[in-house]
């Protein structure tokens, strides 16, 4: 797990108009304060990008729409030797299905 001296933040934008995402749920960014944030046994966290939540999953998602293109911008507010020297592994974006 990632440690930061203050939070991280993950947006999602709509690649079309380069804007904030406009959704549904009213919802562009989860983030380390988010309420509800479900995290592994492990501390990491996944997160979940796509039309439909997986089931049980609705604290960690954002709505994306169906046949737009999107692209995200992930923030880290204070971070560590770990990021700056980058040693931590960030995982990749994964589609799943």
């Amino acid at each position: 797990m990632y440690q930061q001296k203050n939070i991280w933040a993950i947006t999602v934008y709509d690649a079309k108009n380069r804007l904030i995402i406009r959704n549904d749920i009213r919802k562009a960014d989860i983030s380390s304060r988010t309420k509800g944030l479900q995290k592994n046994q492990d501390g990491s966290i996944d997160l979940y990008f796509g039309p439909k939540a997986p089931d049980g999953k609705e604290s960690n998602w954002i709505q994306t729409n169906p046949g737009e293109s999107f692209f995200m911008y992930m923030r880290f507010y204070g971070p560590l030797n770990a990021y700056k020297e980058q040693t931590w592994p960030m995982n990749k974006v994964t589609r799943i299905k």
